[in-house]
């Protein structure tokens, strides 16, 4: 009886789970069907393949692509019942998920397919379907793929900037580099694409859009530039591959490896072939992404000769906190560009300059005391035994994102790029520190003021006459006392962050070629047209304050009784100290405009300001956004 019993439950459960299979399979066929005609119908509302010249599409015609798409897959009959809505994907209120929201069928860049079947006859008599239908909801869109640039988009290289651009190098890839003006702008001139670089990686470019790809794939950087030579061969100039051949010998000895997942994140392949950055561009952000690692990448030392003999010796170091990252080919909303965030470090050992300093006080001290030094006054001159100053400037990334990209339309013939960017803001510290200075060591105290000499005049115990130990046979004299203490002050502005939306970018120039979707280059970007105004691309977001950095000497002076007497002592010692750190001040005062500006500059980071450039679109494949597959009556 149990057996029978047991025998009884085991057939109905296993004919229960074939219902429910039969069920889940025919809900997952309808969808695939469903997908399918989503697929076949954007192709037409989209508008992103169609001639602008030609006929504007209808509904009837989205409606008739979705019949012939059941038709050839063997099921015209399902039409009869299906839905076909046009529109625009927008993200929801909540931002976490992406909703169909209905638009006129010239607008729409996606179409929603709806399709219903009835419920499978049941194999048990106890699970009625009659009169139930399944239905299905499938949302497909397609959308124009944009690149953009954040940073300096370097179009024109000087001497001066050569001459900046060869040690930066040097520290990035790890060798000796002396590329002439002419090599830079060479390579400023050339683009590169995605396929370009794939190629130079021995990667497809579907790899590129896998985020495992890119966390996993470490390609040293001197076969990486070897082999983006040899892919960029036959589209740029001789004088280009050749300077790439001497970045990457400089690069050989160093065997860094450039993390990809650092640089691009994850990139859609449809725009393979379409620019996405400068050669040079390219190249300083590999460099910086070999140089970075979790942490930071240990300080590089810039040979930059900035030090003064008999005054100071200056060291200059960077270090890449976060390497830049480039947007690829990527969908609106989902694209995003920023420059690099570093650390910038100056290390001013200026301990020399305060050599003799003391005598030199001292002697003018007693020059102006004169005779008043027989009745006992006293004058002691100290300085510190090293002068060690150091600034550290932070400066976060910059960031630009691709918010609209609109396909050519008869009325618009160009696509439509709408953009919003984030200033870079950079933060400053000015301290101390122990040791050479020639290893970039921390700052122990961060400070706007650094001792340079304290003199202290002490008249309080005078006397004219005799002194004999601490009594005075004759007429005490009591001028009082002071106390001088002359420093040097260093005064900051840091920058803060400004986001705002930029203009439209309504400009572009096809790319000759047979290539299906078509290439579309921004006027504007390097190796386009001018755009037009030439506001319009590229385009600055700016912050309204400058980074400066500002070195005086100041004076606190304390005590009573001896001012008067002493007429010009405190200035003739303030005006002494001041001669001679002059060249110091003058140096650090220099810094912002002479090295830290210009450094910044070659890496495509300026003070609280972003240099947005759109790059190319293109026409993405048609993709699924969203399904969803509900039974009811």
């Amino acid at each position: 009886m149990f057996a029978a019993v047991a025998m009884l439950a085991m057939v109905v459960a296993a004919m229960l789970a074939v219902e429910i299979g039969r069920m889940y399979t025919s809900h997952r066929h309808l969808k695939k069907i469903a997908v399918v005609a989503a697929l076949d119908a954007v192709r037409i509302a989209s508008g992103c393949d169609r001639d602008i010249d030609g006929p504007q599409p209808a509904q009837s015609d989205i409606e008739a692509a979705v019949l012939s798409s059941l038709t050839q897959q063997g099921y015209g009959d399902l039409f009869a019942g299906a839905q076909v809505e046009p529109g625009v994907v927008r993200l929801s209120s909540a931002g976490y998920d992406r909703q169909l929201e209905a638009a006129d069928v010239a607008e729409a860049q996606a179409v929603r397919v709806t399709l219903t079947r009835p419920f499978p006859a049941p194999f048990l008599p106890f699970f009625p379907t009659s009169g139930r239908v399944m239905t299905t909801s499938v949302t497909a869109e397609r959308t124009a793929l944009g690149s953009l640039q954040v940073g300096s988009g370097l179009l024109s290289v000087s001497t001066a900037q050569a001459a900046l651009l060869n040690p930066l190098l040097s520290g990035l890839l790890g060798g000796a580099v002396n590329l002439s003006v002419i090599d830079y702008n060479g390579l400023a001139s050339a683009q590169v694409t995605l396929a370009q670089v794939a190629s130079a990686i021995g990667l497809d470019v579907i790899d590129l859009s896998d985020p495992l790809v890119l966390s996993t794939e470490t390609p040293a950087l001197s076969p990486l530039l070897n082999g983006l030579a040899d892919a960029l061969g036959g589209t740029v100039s001789s004088s280009v591959t050749t300077a790439l051949g001497s970045l990457a010998n400089a690069a050989a000895s160093s065997g860094s490896r450039v993390p990809l997942g650092q640089l691009m994140g994850a990139v859609d392949d449809a725009g393979a072939d379409a620019p996405f950055s400068s050669v040079l561009d390219l190249v300083v952000a590999l460099g910086a992404a070999a140089q970075a690692n979790s942490s930071g990448a240990n300080p590089i030392a810039l040979p930059v000769n900035l030090s003064v003999p008999g005054v100071a010796t200056v060291n200059v170091f960077l270090r890449v906190l976060e390497p830049p990252q480039y947007s690829g080919m990527g969908r609106p909303g989902q694209t995003e560009a920023r420059t690099a965030q570093l650390g910038l470090g100056v290390r001013i050992v200026a301990g020399q300059v305060l050599s003799g300093l003391a005598t030199a006080i001292q002697g003018l001290i007693n020059s102006t005391l004169g005779l008043l030094n027989l009745v006992g006054i006293t004058s002691s001159v100290t300085v510190p035994s090293t002068l060690n100053l150091g600034i550290d400037l932070e400066l976060a990334a910059a960031r630009a994102t691709l918010d609209q990209l609109q396909c050519p339309t008869r009325a618009h013939p160009d696509p439509a790029a709408r953009l919003s960017a984030q200033s870079a803001p950079v933060s400053v510290a000015v301290g101390t520190f122990t040791g050479t200075g020639a290893s970039m060591p921390p700052l122990s105290a961060y400070q706007n003021a650094f001792p340079v000499a304290r003199v202290v005049v002490n008249a309080s115990d005078g006397c004219i006459g005799v002194k004999l130990g601490n009594a005075c046979i004759g007429v005490p004299v009591n001028l009082g006392s002071t106390d001088l203490n002359i420093a040097l002050a260093l005064t900051s502005l840091g920058v803060g962050s400004q986001s705002r939306q930029l203009d439209d970018v309504t400009e572009f120039t096809a790319l000759a070629g047979d290539e299906a979707p078509a290439v579309f280059l921004a006027n504007g970007a390097p190796g386009a047209p001018p755009a037009y105004p030439a506001s319009s691309n590229p385009q600055q977001i700016s912050s309204p304050v400058a980074l400066s950095l500002n070195l005086g000497v100041t004076s606190q002076q304390t005590g009573s009784g001896l001012v008067g007497i002493l007429g010009g002592l405190v200035s003739n010692v303030v005006g002494l100290v001041t001669s001679t750190v002059q060249p110091l001040l003058n140096l650090v005062n220099g810094l912002a405009a002479s090295l830290i500006e210009p450094l910044l500059q070659l890496l495509g980071i300026q003070f609280g300001t972003a240099t947005v450039t759109m790059m190319a679109t293109t026409m993405d494949q048609p993709h699924v956004v969203s399904m969803e597959a509900v039974a009811a009556d």
